[in-house]
């Protein structure tokens, strides 16, 4: 595979990540809102310290998001573990979060962006890729 054929990869990841979580946002769907709506009326108020946690991780996790893809289009080798570490630190925020509701587009565009991530965890570890992290050279 060439580095650009990677990188194409890195980049449509990217945008279904992006599309991924605001899709709601763009195409609305009444059914899934009255359903968000009821979970939000039954769940228990959030503390500040929990809207403050859940706030402190996004801006850490949008940083996150950037390095890593930075990271991986530029072929940096520590890119690589930290976006397969990032896999693991987001276990606990589905925990934390509680009912979520999505409509069909947002979930098939999370289930795609799913898939590719796991495309590129395999190229980066299991492929000749790998090569671009660790080689000394970084020629296109």
């Amino acid at each position: 595979m060439k580095k650009i054929h990677f990188r194409i990869l890195v980049i449509v990841s990217f945008f279904l990540s992006i599309f991924g979580g605001f899709a709601d946002l763009i195409i609305s769907d009444p059914i899934v809102n009255q359903i968000t709506e009821f979970a939000e009326s039954i769940e228990p108020e959030w503390s500040d310290a929990k809207l403050f946690t859940i706030l402190g991780f996004v801006i850490l996790w949008i940083i996150y998001i950037i390095y890593t893809f930075v990271g991986l289009l530029l072929f940096w080798n520590i890119a690589r573990h930290i976006y397969l570490a990032g896999f693991i630190i987001i276990i606990p925020m589905y925990f934390i979060v509680g009912v979520t509701v999505t409509s069909g587009i947002e979930q098939a565009l999370y289930d795609a962006g799913s898939v590719l991530s796991g495309v590129l965890l395999a190229l980066i570890y299991f492929s000749p890729v790998k090569q671009f992290f660790v080689g000394k050279s970084n020629r296109n």
